[in-house]
């Protein structure tokens, strides 16, 4: 984001955000405490957040990708079935163990929206969300939230995943429409 935007927004520039943000002791506080900080000096709340990533990642206190619980990797494909078709893949268990290894406990859903559910990485649960876009009567968007990784190898490992799962599941969908 240019230095004409933040300044127009915020009040400072880059520069003068991330001295002020060091001559406060930011690059030893957490992020909500920088965010604070950022809020205390005029920032509206969405800025704040802003500036405090931006300060996290020009300091390496972040890095691309990184959130509060962890990393998260998105992936996404567009299919040419219809989104209910594309839900009903994801929604319905022997469906989903055609191209999808593994048990998931969808923990919420919304029909032809949206799946939430827990994936194991390494012993432990993560969070994965699912969205259906439709973009017109057979053709539909998935994309693929992953949150809650470890670090940068678990975060490369699973975007690659999903992307391997989502090109199977639309190898497989748009075969069976043909």
């Amino acid at each position: 984001m240019s230095d004409e935007v933040v300044q127009r927004a915020t009040g400072r520039d880059w520069a003068a955000w991330f001295s002020l943000l060091d001559a406060r002791g930011a690059a030893s506080m957490a992020h909500a405490a920088i965010a604070r900080l950022t809020a205390s000096q005029g920032a509206a709340p969405w800025w704040s957040q802003m500036v405090a990533v931006a300060y996290e990642r020009a300091r390496g206190l972040r890095d691309v990708h990184q959130k509060s619980d962890g990393y998260s990797a998105s992936c996404s494909r567009t299919i040419a079935v219809s989104a209910g078709k594309a839900y009903s893949a994801w929604k319905e268990a022997r469906k989903r163990s055609a191209w999808l290894p593994g048990p998931v406990a969808i923990r919420t859903a919304s029909p032809g929206k949206r799946l939430r559910f827990n994936w194991p990485v390494d012993g432990r649960d993560t969070s994965v969300e699912v969205h259906f876009w439709p973009k017109g009567p057979d053709r539909v968007q998935i994309a693929i939230q992953h949150g809650k990784l470890a670090g940068r190898d678990e975060f490369n490992r699973m975007k690659a995943f999903w992307g391997e799962r989502l090109d199977v599941l639309r190898d497989r969908l748009e075969r069976a429409a043909r």
